[in-house]
Protein backbone atom coordinates (compact mmCIF):
# COMPACT_ATOMS: atom_id res chain seq x y z
CA UNK A 1 0.00 0.00 0.00
CA UNK A 2 1.41 3.62 -0.91
CA UNK A 3 1.16 5.74 2.36
CA UNK A 4 1.27 9.48 0.41
CA UNK A 5 1.52 12.38 3.29
CA UNK A 6 2.31 16.06 2.63
CA UNK A 7 4.59 17.53 4.99
CA UNK A 8 5.70 20.87 5.83
CA UNK A 9 8.95 21.72 4.25
CA UNK A 10 10.58 22.43 7.67
CA UNK A 11 9.34 19.13 8.53
CA UNK A 12 11.33 17.56 5.79
CA UNK A 13 14.72 19.90 6.53
CA UNK A 14 14.98 17.47 9.41
CA UNK A 15 14.32 14.28 8.39
CA UNK A 16 16.39 11.48 7.80
CA UNK A 17 15.88 9.31 4.80
CA UNK A 18 16.32 6.03 3.28
CA UNK A 19 19.16 5.64 0.60
CA UNK A 20 18.26 5.20 -2.98
CA UNK A 21 19.17 2.04 -5.42
CA UNK A 22 21.39 2.30 -7.88
CA UNK A 23 20.69 3.68 -11.28
CA UNK A 24 18.02 1.32 -12.39
CA UNK A 25 18.10 -0.86 -16.29
CA UNK A 26 15.38 1.60 -17.59
CA UNK A 27 15.79 5.60 -17.18
CA UNK A 28 12.63 7.25 -16.42
CA UNK A 29 12.43 11.18 -16.40
CA UNK A 30 12.97 11.89 -12.81
CA UNK A 31 12.68 15.83 -12.88
CA UNK A 32 9.97 17.87 -14.69
CA UNK A 33 10.29 22.01 -15.28
CA UNK A 34 6.97 23.70 -16.75
CA UNK A 35 6.82 27.53 -17.33
CA UNK A 36 4.01 29.63 -18.18
CA UNK A 37 4.45 31.21 -21.98
CA UNK A 38 5.55 34.36 -20.84
CA UNK A 39 7.82 32.20 -18.55
CA UNK A 40 7.56 34.32 -15.36
CA UNK A 41 5.99 31.53 -13.28
CA UNK A 42 7.45 28.55 -13.31
CA UNK A 43 7.53 25.24 -11.39
CA UNK A 44 10.28 22.46 -10.93
CA UNK A 45 8.98 18.57 -9.82
CA UNK A 46 11.68 16.32 -8.55
CA UNK A 47 12.67 13.50 -6.49
CA UNK A 48 15.18 13.36 -3.47
CA UNK A 49 16.04 10.71 -0.63
CA UNK A 50 17.39 13.65 1.17
CA UNK A 51 15.16 17.01 1.53
CA UNK A 52 18.08 19.00 3.73
CA UNK A 53 20.85 18.19 1.30
CA UNK A 54 18.38 18.96 -1.27
CA UNK A 55 16.67 22.68 -0.38
CA UNK A 56 20.62 23.92 0.29
CA UNK A 57 21.33 23.10 -3.00
CA UNK A 58 18.23 25.21 -4.21
CA UNK A 59 20.98 28.11 -3.21
CA UNK A 60 23.76 26.47 -5.84
CA UNK A 61 21.01 26.41 -8.28
CA UNK A 62 19.27 23.76 -10.91
CA UNK A 63 22.76 22.01 -11.48
CA UNK A 64 23.00 21.02 -8.34
CA UNK A 65 19.38 20.07 -7.79
CA UNK A 66 19.13 17.80 -10.68
CA UNK A 67 22.24 16.51 -9.20
CA UNK A 68 20.71 15.50 -5.92
CA UNK A 69 17.77 14.35 -7.55
CA UNK A 70 17.28 10.53 -7.34
CA UNK A 71 14.91 7.85 -10.02
CA UNK A 72 14.75 4.64 -8.20
CA UNK A 73 13.60 3.78 -5.05
CA UNK A 74 13.46 -0.30 -2.97
CA UNK A 75 10.97 -1.70 -1.48
CA UNK A 76 10.71 -0.21 2.07
CA UNK A 77 12.38 2.74 1.04
CA UNK A 78 10.78 6.64 0.85
CA UNK A 79 10.97 9.00 -1.95
CA UNK A 80 10.43 12.51 -1.47
CA UNK A 81 8.56 14.86 -4.29
CA UNK A 82 10.60 18.27 -3.79
CA UNK A 83 8.59 21.24 -5.78
CA UNK A 84 10.01 24.41 -5.96
CA UNK A 85 8.86 27.57 -7.77
CA UNK A 86 9.33 31.31 -9.24
CA UNK A 87 7.53 34.37 -10.36
CA UNK A 88 4.03 33.86 -8.31
CA UNK A 89 2.57 36.78 -8.91
CA UNK A 90 1.43 39.02 -5.19
CA UNK A 91 -1.81 40.24 -5.28
CA UNK A 92 -2.34 44.04 -3.97
CA UNK A 93 -0.97 42.72 -0.75
CA UNK A 94 2.04 41.56 -2.04
CA UNK A 95 0.93 38.08 -1.11
CA UNK A 96 1.47 34.87 -3.14
CA UNK A 97 -1.46 32.36 -3.31
CA UNK A 98 0.20 29.41 -5.08
CA UNK A 99 -1.52 26.17 -4.59
CA UNK A 100 -0.78 21.70 -5.50
CA UNK A 101 -2.52 18.71 -6.33
CA UNK A 102 -0.38 15.68 -6.40
CA UNK A 103 -1.24 12.79 -8.41
CA UNK A 104 0.49 9.42 -8.05
CA UNK A 105 0.16 6.76 -10.77
CA UNK A 106 1.28 3.24 -9.82
CA UNK A 107 2.86 1.07 -12.02
CA UNK A 108 0.13 -1.40 -12.25
CA UNK A 109 -2.21 1.96 -13.09
CA UNK A 110 -3.48 2.90 -9.36
CA UNK A 111 -4.56 6.30 -8.98
CA UNK A 112 -4.07 7.64 -5.55
CA UNK A 113 -5.05 11.63 -5.96
CA UNK A 114 -4.64 13.99 -2.55
CA UNK A 115 -6.50 17.05 -2.00
CA UNK A 116 -4.77 20.51 -2.68
CA UNK A 117 -1.94 21.47 -0.73
CA UNK A 118 -0.11 24.81 -0.78
CA UNK A 119 2.49 26.09 -2.42
CA UNK A 120 3.30 29.24 -1.14
CA UNK A 121 0.33 31.55 0.35
CA UNK A 122 2.53 34.49 1.83
CA UNK A 123 4.13 37.33 0.87
CA UNK A 124 6.00 37.03 -2.66
CA UNK A 125 9.15 35.91 -2.52
CA UNK A 126 12.47 37.97 -3.92
CA UNK A 127 11.74 38.38 -7.89
CA UNK A 128 13.62 35.21 -9.35
CA UNK A 129 14.35 33.31 -6.45
CA UNK A 130 13.66 29.72 -6.53
CA UNK A 131 11.70 28.73 -3.99
CA UNK A 132 10.81 25.31 -2.12
CA UNK A 133 7.14 24.79 -1.90
CA UNK A 134 5.42 24.88 1.80
CA UNK A 135 4.25 21.35 1.45
CA UNK A 136 6.05 18.51 -0.33
CA UNK A 137 4.84 14.61 -1.18
CA UNK A 138 6.45 11.75 0.76
CA UNK A 139 5.70 8.65 -0.44
CA UNK A 140 7.04 5.09 1.38
CA UNK A 141 7.18 1.99 -0.85
CA UNK A 142 6.06 -1.16 1.27
CA UNK A 143 7.16 -4.76 0.84
CA UNK A 144 4.23 -5.43 -1.27
CA UNK A 145 4.34 -2.38 -3.41
CA UNK A 146 4.59 -3.61 -7.25
CA UNK A 147 7.96 -3.13 -8.86
CA UNK A 148 8.07 -0.50 -12.04
CA UNK A 149 7.60 2.87 -12.75
CA UNK A 150 5.64 5.05 -10.53
CA UNK A 151 4.34 8.70 -12.01
CA UNK A 152 4.07 11.77 -9.93
CA UNK A 153 1.74 14.59 -11.30
CA UNK A 154 1.82 17.98 -9.98
CA UNK A 155 -0.64 20.64 -10.71
CA UNK A 156 0.20 23.66 -9.62
CA UNK A 157 -1.98 26.82 -9.81
CA UNK A 158 -0.99 30.44 -9.37
CA UNK A 159 -4.61 31.57 -8.19
CA UNK A 160 -3.50 35.29 -7.99
CA UNK A 161 -2.88 35.09 -12.03
CA UNK A 162 -4.92 32.77 -12.48
CA UNK A 163 -2.58 30.19 -14.01
CA UNK A 164 -2.11 26.37 -13.85
CA UNK A 165 0.65 24.19 -14.78
CA UNK A 166 1.57 20.50 -14.96
CA UNK A 167 5.11 19.01 -13.87
CA UNK A 168 5.10 15.40 -14.74
CA UNK A 169 8.07 13.05 -13.24
CA UNK A 170 8.92 9.37 -12.52
CA UNK A 171 10.88 6.96 -10.41
CA UNK A 172 11.08 3.34 -10.33
CA UNK A 173 10.47 0.84 -7.94
CA UNK A 174 13.12 -1.86 -7.02
CA UNK A 175 13.32 -4.85 -5.56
Amino acid sequence: MIDCKRLPALLLLGAAMSAFAANPAKPVKSIDFAQTKSGSFSVMLAFSSDPQAYFKAIEAGPQAMVALSADAVRRGGVVNTTLVFTGCKPDANQQCNVSVQYKLVTSNGKVTQLPDAAVWSRAAPQAGAITPAESQMRIAIEAADPLGVYEVQASVRDLNAKTALTAKAAFTVMP
